[in-house]
C-alpha cells in the first residue's frame, strides 16, 4: 500500500507542482496587472487634463490678442487702416499662433447709415466695396479691417457677419456680457473649396472710448474685434508644439456643444479606427467665451504599449518557467519534429518548383527569337541557344568553345575585343550597341548586342551573358527612309531641304578655310509651255533630262538639288566666279544640244537660264548667296533666256 502511494505521489508530483505554481503565478500576475491598469488610467487622465488645459491656454492667448485690439480702439477715436496693420505686425501670429486666419474688426452699421458707410469705404480706395450679403437689415456688422489683408482674407472684406445666425448669436452674447464670446461651428468665409476645415470665431465687443463698458448698449457699440480660426490648423499647431509628445499616443476629438455627435465634430487628430479595442476614453467639457466644447480623448496603441512593457508579464513568465521546466524538453522536441517535417516538405516543394522553373527557362532559352549565349573569363562561348545557331549559320558544336570575337566582322573585331575585356575587367557593367557580325559562310549581318557581366555570390566576374537581335531589315528600312527623305522622287537628286543642308556645310567650310565657293540657279525656259503643249509626262522627261545632263558634266564634289518645280541649284566647291561661269555655260550648251525624242513628231529641244553667284567678303550667309544667284537667274530670264548671268557684287 505504501509503495503504491509513493508511486502515485511520484507520478502526481509534477502535476501538483504545475498546478500550485500556476495558481501562485496567476495571483502575482493579477495583482501586478491591476496596479498597471490603475497607473495607466491615472496617466491618461493627467494627459487628457493637459490637452484640455493646452486648448484653453491657446484660446486665452487668442483672447488677449483681441483685448489688445480693444485697447487700440480705446486709445484712438478713429483707428486708421495703417494703424491697424502696424498693430497686427507686432503680434507675430503666423509664427506663434497657427490656426488664426487673421485679426479683424467688424463695424456696427445701422440701416440708415449703410449708404454713407459704403461710400466712405469706396472713397478710401475700395471702389467696388459693398456690404454682403445684400438686403435690408436693421443692423450690419461688415468686416472693414482684417490682417493679413491678402490671399483668402480678401474674400471676407465687407462680409456682414451679423447676417449669419451662428455668428450673430456669439456677437450678441459678447455685447450683452461685455466679455469674450466664441461662435459655434462654422465654415469660414475665407475657407477654400479643396480642403475645407471646421472653423469658429472669437469676438470681443468694442465700445466708444472713455465710457467704460456699457454692457448691452447698442448705441455705444462701435463693433467687434474678432479672429477667425481654422480648427485643424490651430490643433496642428498645438500638436506640433506643446502637445508634440502626445501626438502619436492619444487621439483628440473636439465637438461643438455638449453632445458627441458626428455633425458637431470640429477636429479629430486621427481616423476613428486608430484606437485599439483596449483603448481608454475620457470626455471633458471645456467652457470658454460662453461656448461649451466636448473634448474626447482616446488612447492609441503607442500609449497602451508603454504599459504593456512586460514587467508584470516577466513575473508570470518566471513563475511559468519554474513550473513548466519538466515539460520544456518534450514540448521543444515535439515542435522540433514538426518544424523539421515542415522544412523537409518545403525543401521538396522548392526542388519541384526549381525543376519547373528550369524547364520553363530552358524552353524560353531555346525558343527565343534572339541569340542568347554565355562567355567565360577567357572569352570563349560556353552556352548558345538554337536561335544563335540559325543566326550565325553554324551548329551548336561549332559555337561552344569558340572565341566570341571570331564571329564578329573582321573590321570590328578589335573594338569587340576591347569591349569584352572592359566587361570582364569590371570597367563597365553592360554594353548596348549595334555591330557587324560574320556568318560561317562568310556573309555578314548587323546585330544589336546587349551584354552584361555575370557575378558570383562574392561580386566577382565569372563571365558574360549576351543577347543579339538581327537588325538587318530595320537598318535597310531606315536607310530607305533616309534616302526618301533626302531625295527628290522624280529626278533622284537631293530635294530642297537636303540640298540646303549640304550647301550649308560647304558654305561653312569655305568661310572657315577662306576657299572659293559658287552657286548656280537653273530654271527651264518656258516650262509651262512644255506642260501645256505636250503634257506633264513630257515635262517630267525634261526635268530628268536636265538632271542627267548636269550630273554627267559636273564634278563628283559638285551637288545639284531640285529647289521646286523646274528650278534647280548647284553648289560648286573650290570654284571661283570665272570657273563657275564656264561650268554654267558648258551646262547650258549641253542641254540645248540634247533634245528629247518624242513618240510622235520632232524631238523636243529645250533651253535653260542660269544665274551665277560666288562667295565674297560681303556674303554673310548662305541665304544671301542663293538670293544673289536667284537675282542673276532673273536677269538671265529678263535678257531673253537661254543665257548665263553673273550676280553683281
Amino acid at each position: 500500500m505504501n509503495k503504491r502511494l509513493l508511486s502515485f505521489a511520484i507520478r502526481a508530483l509534477p502535476w501538483l507542482i504545475l498546478a500550485l505554481g500556476s495558481l501562485e503565478t496567476w495571483i502575482v500576475w493579477s495583482r501586478a496587472q491591476r496596479l498597471e491598469e490603475v497607473a495607466r488610467a491615472e496617466d491618461f487622465a493627467a494627459r487628457s487634463d493637459e490637452i484640455t488645459l493646452a486648448i484653453r491656454a491657446r484660446l486665452g492667448a487668442n483672447e488677449q490678442i483681441l483685448r489688445g485690439v480693444v485697447g487700440l480702439f480705446d486709445a484712438s477715436r478713429n483707428v486708421s487702416r495703417e494703424e491697424f496693420r502696424r498693430y497686427y505686425g507686432t503680434l507675430g501670429l503666423e509664427e506663434h499662433f497657427p490656426g488664426i486666419q487673421g485679426v479683424g474688426f467688424a463695424q456696427k452699421v445701422d440701416l440708415a447709415n449703410r449708404a454713407e458707410h459704403e461710400n466712405r469705404l469706396r472713397i478710401e480706395g475700395f471702389p467696388s466695396y459693398r456690404i454682403v450679403p445684400p438686403g435690408e437689415r436693421p443692423i450690419y456688422a461688415p468686416i472693414i479691417f482684417l490682417e493679413p489683408f491678402s490671399g483668402r482674407n480678401l474674400k471676407a472684406f465687407g462680409y456682414d457677419m451679423f447676417s449669419h445666425p451662428v455668428r450673430q448669436a456669439a456677437m450678441t452674447m459678447a455685447l450683452e456680457t461685455g466679455q469674450t464670446a466664441i461662435s459655434g461651428k462654422v465654415t469660414l468665409v475665407q475657407e477654400n473649396e479643396i480642403s475645407p476645415q471646421a472653423g469658429f470665431l472669437i469676438y470681443v465687443p468694442v465700445f466708444a472710448p472713455g465710457r467704460g463698458k456699457p454692457v448691452g448698449d447698442w448705441k455705444q457699440l462701435r463693433g467687434w474685434a474678432y479672429s477667425p480660426l481654422r480648427m485643424n490648423d490651430m490643433m496642428e499647431g498645438l500638436l506640433g508644439e506643446r502637445l508634440a509628445a502626445l501626438r502619436e499616443r492619444i487621439q483628440i476629438e473636439i465637438f461643438d456643444g455638449t453632445d458627441v455627435a458626428v455633425d458637431q465634430l470640429m477636429f479629430s487628430s486621427h481616423p476613428a479606427d486608430t484606437a485599439s479595442a483596449e483603448a481608454i476614453s475620457t470626455t471633458r467639457q471645456l467652457t470658454f467665451g460662453g461656448r461649451q466644447w466636448t473634448v474626447r480623448t482616446r488612447s492609441l496603441p503607442d500609449f497602451d504599449t508603454q504599459y504593456s512593457s512586460g514587467k508584470n508579464r516577466l513575473l508570470a513568465l518566471t513563475g511559468t518557467l519554474l513550473t513548466l521546466v519538466l515539460f520544456t524538453f518534450s514540448v521543444a522536441a515535439a515542435r522540433h519534429r514538426e518544424k523539421l517535417s515542415a522544412t523537409l516538405e518545403e525543401a521538396h516543394a522548392a526542388n519541384r518548383e526549381l525543376f519547373r522553373s528550369r524547364a520553363h527557362l530552358q524552353l524560353i532559352y531555346d525558343t527565343s527569337g534572339v541569340a542568347i549565349f554565355l562567355v567565360d573569363l577567357t572569352g570563349r562561348i560556353t552556352h548558345a541557344n538554337q536561335s544563335m545557331e540559325e543566326m550565325f549559320g553554324c551548329s551548336r558544336e561549332d559555337l561552344i568553345g569558340s572565341e566570341y570575337i571570331a564571329h564578329i566582322h573582321p573590321n570590328e573585331r578589335e573594338t569587340g575585343r576591347q569591349k569584352m575585356l572592359a566587361l570582364l575587367g569590371s570597367n563597365i557593367d553592360r554594353v548596348d550597341l549595334e555591330r557587324l557580325y560574320w556568318r560561317k559562310d562568310g556573309s555578314e549581318f548587323w546585330g544589336n548586342l546587349r551584354g552584361q557581366r555575370m557575378l558570383d555570390e562574392y561580386g566577382r566576374s565569372v563571365g558574360l551573358v549576351g543577347v543579339i537581335l538581327n537588325v538587318d531589315e530595320r537598318r535597310k528600312l531606315q536607310a530607305e527612309l533616309e534616302q526618301q527623305a533626302h531625295t527628290d522622287a522624280l529626278t533622284g537628286v537631293p530635294n530642297r531641304r537636303y540640298f540646303l543642308e549640304l550647301a550649308e556645310q560647304e558654305f561653312t567650310r569655305s568661310q572657315r578655310y577662306a576657299r572659293p565657293l559658287s552657286v548656280l540657279m537653273i530654271d527651264v525656259d518656258h516650262f509651262k509651255r512644255v506642260n501645256d503643249s505636250h503634257g506633264h509626262a513630257t515635262g517630267d522627261l525634261v526635268l530628268n533630262q536636265l538632271t542627267g545632263v548636269c550630273a554627267s558634266r559636273l564634278r563628283q564634289a559638285d551637288v545639284i538639288g531640285r529647289m521646286g518645280g523646274e528650278e534647280f541649284a548647284v553648289i560648286l566647291p573650290e570654284t571661283d566666279v570665272i570657273q563657275a561661269r564656264e561650268t554654267a555655260e558648258r551646262l547650258r550648251v549641253a542641254v540645248e544640244a540634247t533634245p528629247i525624242p518624242l513618240p510622235q513628231g520632232l524631238p523636243l529641244q529645250f533651253t535653260i537660264s542660269i544665274g551665277v553667284a560666288s562667295l565674297d567678303t560681303t556674303t554673310p550667309n548662305l541665304d544671301t548667296l542663293l538670293s544673289r544667284a536667284d537675282e542673276a537667274l532673273y536677269a538671265a530670264k529678263h535678257q531673253g533666256r537661254n543665257r548665263v548671268c553673273i550676280a553683281q557684287e
